[in-house]
């Protein structure tokens, strides 16, 4: 719902959602508020499974309505993922490094998306969600430090009003 409105205002639910425990999931608002199609998705990320040394943990995340299937590659031709579809996501473990991203219809050389020196420092958890239009295909990155996560997840108790801060 909008910022300091009621439920009466609300584009999606209420809904109903539930969650493993210890689980990190990010709830992700998918679709067209002006078609109908808006629906909170569920993206479960690996927050618990250890990190090997010096690597982090990147979840990419397809939240392009009306956007064909793609592959993701790293600029020197490295596949990371092929015909990941509308709301589908993946994970995978890489090293820390600087790297070029490259979002492609999948099968094609159809260049989408082009993340230009991206960052990927070490310890870390990275949420990658495309976003926007078929038309102009958009990245929002969200990064969590793994002391970040042992904080949240060893303090984590009752349901979520009681463990989210609050705020404005």
């Amino acid at each position: 719902m909008p910022i300091e409105q009621d439920l009466d205002t609300a584009v999606i639910g209420p809904v109903d959602l539930s969650f493993a425990p210890n689980a990190w999931v990010t709830i992700a608002a998918v679709g067209s508020f002006e078609d109908g199609s808006l629906s909170a998705q569920l993206v479960a990320e690996d927050y618990t499974t250890e990190l090997p040394a010096g690597q982090s943990r990147i979840t990419l995340y397809h939240a392009v309505e009306g956007a064909p299937d793609v592959d993701v590659k790293l600029a020197d031709g490295t596949v990371l993922v092929q015909g990941l579809s509308y709301t589908g996501e993946f994970s995978l473990d890489v090293a820390a490094n600087t790297y070029n991203i490259q979002v492609f219809e999948a099968g094609t050389d159809n260049l989408l998306l082009d993340l230009v020196d991206t960052i990927i420092d070490a310890d870390s958890f990275y949420f990658i969600g495309l976003t926007s239009t078929p038309d102009s295909v958009q990245a929002s990155v969200a990064v969590v430090g793994l002391n970040q996560v042992a904080t949240f997840i060893n303090g984590a108790n009752g349901d979520i009003p009681e463990t989210l801060p609050t705020g404005g």
